[in-house]
């Protein structure tokens, strides 16, 4: 039997090289009449196309496609027969069927894969499942409730989840992080297993790890539940004060950007989730590869002070919806309304999305949602904003 070579992983440098290159686009991409989208309850796109595709929906299907970046969202999302560079996911099902793809990111509830990644795959789901003919040509950053890999991931996998099967081959370093672990009959690793699990792995006898095995352990411990209480009440109030305030500043200071960028979410909706959305995913990855390069630092520091500076008046953008929303179903706006009613449409929505966040999972599900369409509303209406300022002739 004729043994391969082990690919080398990613070079630092070349993992922030695409990311940002990736981001960039996110930044840019959409605020362009160069690019083309479409949203509604069902979205499909077929053909050729070299700017970037935006699609949104309660169904959306891509077939028979070439483009250079895609950026989907919406209930479900099918790939067939698509060639492609930089994708970007967003929906409660996915499915990719013969696809060749050079960097995949995707998040949803369902995530179904079968096809070529020659480049890297990040994915976060309920259920993600690698098929059998399904490779991936670099690294895999996985996570989710159930992980299922039964084919090929060229570079090292890093996964977490309640469960990880493996069945596939993974040509690099493996690290996991699960509640229950199974490396299955003919699975081969080339690397080094690392694994921490309360669990011992299962590993079967023909399964074929060439670096070995290395558990660390996960320890058990107790923790006061009236602490727990008292604490998360705490930095709920402190919280929920010190986002009041922020409002109260916004609307005084600036008060068309929350008036200007709720009007963009109410127009806009899924263009502003599918942006906010892009961003919150791929400008941490970006600031946490970038810092591993030395010339990468200072890019990486302007991305998270700009990702900083606005994921807070996204939160007082969604907000601001909710509790004026509320108020015109009880008829208490009216026009030209003063700063205590806008302060205190705000902070009504801040106590509205407080209460949501107590919910398990669901609370936290929400509130990514909520800030990923605050975020890209408030993107989008600044770049309409920096646009007409261009467009405006100097006198």
């Amino acid at each position: 039997m004729t043994e391969q070579a082990h690919p080398h992983p990613p070079s630092s440098c070349q993992r922030a090289s695409a990311i940002a290159a990736v981001t960039a686009c996110l930044l840019l991409a959409m605020a362009f009449p160069a690019a083309s989208s479409e949203e509604g309850e069902r979205a499909r796109l077929s053909g050729s196309f070299i700017e970037e595709q935006f699609l949104a929906g309660e169904e959306v299907r891509v077939e028979n496609a070439t483009a250079n970046d895609i950026f989907a969202a919406g209930g479900e999302v099918e790939f067939d027969n698509v060639t492609a560079r930089d994708v970007v996911v967003f929906a409660g099902s996915q499915r990719f069927r013969n696809t060749v793809l050079e960097d995949l990111i995707a998040a949803g509830g369902e995530i179904d894969i079968s096809g070529e990644i020659t480049g890297d795959l990040i994915a976060a789901g309920g259920r993600l499942q690698h098929r059998r003919e399904s490779v991936v040509g670099g690294y895999a950053i996985l996570a989710g409730g159930v992980i299922d890999l039964e084919g090929r991931i060229d570079g090292n996998l890093k996964a977490a989840a309640g469960r990880i099967r493996i069945s596939g081959e993974v040509r690099g370093d493996v690290d996991l992080s699960a509640g229950r672990i199974s490396v299955e009959p003919g699975a081969r690793i080339g690397g080094r297993l690392t694994y921490r699990s309360r669990e011992e792995a299962e590993i079967a006898p023909d399964a074929l790890i060439e670096g070995g095995v290395q558990r660390r352990e996960v320890e058990a411990f107790e923790v006061s539940l009236p602490a727990i209480i008292g604490i998360g009440f705490a930095i709920w109030l402190v919280a929920l004060l010190g986002m009041g305030i922020l409002g109260a500043v916004l609307h005084a200071a600036v008060p068309e950007l929350p008036a200007g960028a709720v009007e963009t979410l109410r127009s806009r909706f899924w263009a502003s989730l599918l942006l906010g959305f892009a961003l919150l995913v791929a400008i941490p990855v970006a600031v946490n590869l970038l810092f591993v390069t030395l010339v990468g630092i200072p890019l990486a520091l302007v991305l998270f002070l700009l990702l900083g500076a606005t994921v807070l008046p996204s939160v007082i953008v969604v907000a601001y919806c909710i509790g004026h929303g509320i108020a015109r179903v009880f008829a208490w706006t009216y026009d030209g309304e003063g700063l205590f009613r806008r302060v205190l449409w705000s902070f009504t929505g801040l106590v509205v999305l407080s209460l949501i966040g107590l919910i398990p999972l669901l609370g936290l599900l929400v509130l990514f949602l909520a800030v990923s369409s605050g975020l890209g509303a408030l993107v989008l209406y600044l770049w309409r904003l920096i646009r007409s300022w261009r467009l405006t002739p100097v006198s």
